[in-house]
């Protein structure tokens, strides 16, 4: 009944072509199905001079739920909602810079401003020259999950958070590569404060102390003879927390994190970061980088997005504002073997001044449902903003397993809705994973 349910929904939300403009805003539409092939990762390109939004390449798989396409390369026309094989020619490759580092090469992609640097360049030093050396004897990748983020006014390329196994803490902190000279440096340098400095140590001996009685209870050693409980263990590592908490919302800049989501706002020229898996939580703050400055900034909102990893922020031009969607959050109920989940398809909006605001929130599309009982709408390859703050959203979903992936086109005219009081405290900014039952 359930899957029934979901083809009558396709039935009756696809869209049939038109301008953008028709689009119900804020809501999601389902254009088609199973026309532009299982991929993820594919780079999507809007070609203004043949008004067609070009998919290609890509990882691209066989499925056994949808035909290949017909190329690898595809263009959609959002007037008719058509598919077709691209047989124009390919717009060219954005320029490109390899930073070799000793441990590790880091690729990233260069806006139009830093193209006089694409190509290699040798580091003179590196983030990872403290790894431990059992590291260095596998052939994975150091440092993986980190943000590589262009900074053209500074000539910089950011380093932000990543997992580094072989690192203290798992991970090698903020960086910024200098462009003109070659070289890392820590993105902040500024002193601890001595508040922070003090709630950091009190943090340290409280895990101490848990982990002390811990071993003392697995063990039934004198110590814990009714003095130590389940229950007084699990109090003091909540006390634990809280100071972590503390310190986090002291800190100079983002905390150690796997796969933030990062833009940049052209509006007020700041970057914005937003969230990342630290293993034990996922979180949900946001973080301001003025490069003028080039001093971090923590926002706190009394509303923010889901806590995510993986996410996609796109600049809407007509709202003047970012926009928010897609990555993966921690699992809100336990599944063996997996440990994420996709974030529900909101669309959260953000600028400095209203902070953030929902403006799409999940409806009927959460329900629409292939064969498998999956839905469509869970990975996300680029989403791109076309005219009148619409994103278009080529998704992957339909299954956990590759062979299995359908794949789908979403449209959404985005409105910003009106600022809301900035009034309450600010919303918390973890998601533990301790929590799930």
């Amino acid at each position: 009944m359930r899957n029934a349910c979901g083809m009558l929904l396709i039935a009756t939300a696809l869209w049939q072509g038109g301008s953008a403009a028709e689009l119900p805003a804020n809501t999601w539409t389902l254009v088609d199905q199973m026309k532009f092939g299982n991929r993820l990762g594919a780079r999507v390109v809007w070609d203004a001079a043949a008004k067609r939004l070009l998919v290609l390449g890509g990882d691209l798989k066989k499925s056994k739920r949808e035909d290949d396409p017909p190329s690898k390369d595809m263009a959609f026309d959002p007037a008719t909602g058509n598919w077709e094989a691209w047989k124009g020619e390919l717009p060219p490759s954005p320029p490109t810079l390899t930073i070799t580092d000793p441990h590790q090469k880091f690729t990233v992609e260069l806006p139009p401003e830093l193209k006089q640097f694409a190509g290699e360049v040798k580091p003179a030093n590196s983030p990872l020259a403290n790894i431990s050396p059992c590291f260095l004897r596998t052939r994975h990748p150091r440092l993986i999950g980190a943000a590589l983020v262009p900074d053209p006014l500074n000539k910089e390329i950011l380093l932000l958070g990543g997992f580094a196994g072989g690192m203290e803490r798992g991970s090698v902190g903020n960086w910024a590569f200098s462009l003109e000279m070659g070289e890392w440096r820590r993105l902040t340098t500024q002193s601890v404060s001595r508040e922070l400095q003090d709630t950091l140590e009190a943090a340290s001996r409280q895990k101490d102390a848990v982990a002390a009685a811990r071993n003392a209870f697995y063990a039934a050693l004198p110590a814990a003879d009714s003095t130590v409980s389940a229950e007084s263990i699990a109090k003091a590592e909540d006390v634990f927390w809280r100071l972590d908490e503390k310190a986090a919302a002291l800190a100079a800049e983002p905390s150690p994190r796997y796969a933030p989501t990062v833009g940049y706002d052209p509006e007020r020229k700041l970057f914005v970061l937003f969230g990342g898996d630290h293993g034990d939580y996922v979180l949900a703050d946001t973080w301001l980088y003025d490069p003028a400055k080039r001093a971090w900034r923590q926002f706190r909102s009394k509303s923010v997005p889901e806590a995510r990893c993986g996410g996609q922020m796109v600049w809407l031009p007509k709202a003047r504002k970012l926009a928010l969607l897609g990555g993966n959050t921690a699992l809100h109920k336990l599944t063996y073997q997996n440990f994420l989940q996709p974030c529900s398809p909101d669309v959260w909006l953000f600028d400095s001044e209203s902070g953030w605001q929902l403006a799409v929130k999940a409806g009927e599309e959460v329900k629409v449902k292939t064969k498998d009982n999956f839905p469509l709408f869970m990975n996300l390859n680029p989403v791109v903003c076309l005219a009148d703050d619409t994103l278009v959203a080529l998704a992957v979903g339909g299954n956990y397993y590759r062979d299995y992936m359908v794949s789908s086109t979403w449209m959404v005219r985005v409105e910003a809705p009106p600022p809301a009081p900035a009034t309450g405290e600010p919303a918390p900014v973890r998601f533990y994973r301790s929590v799930v039952p």
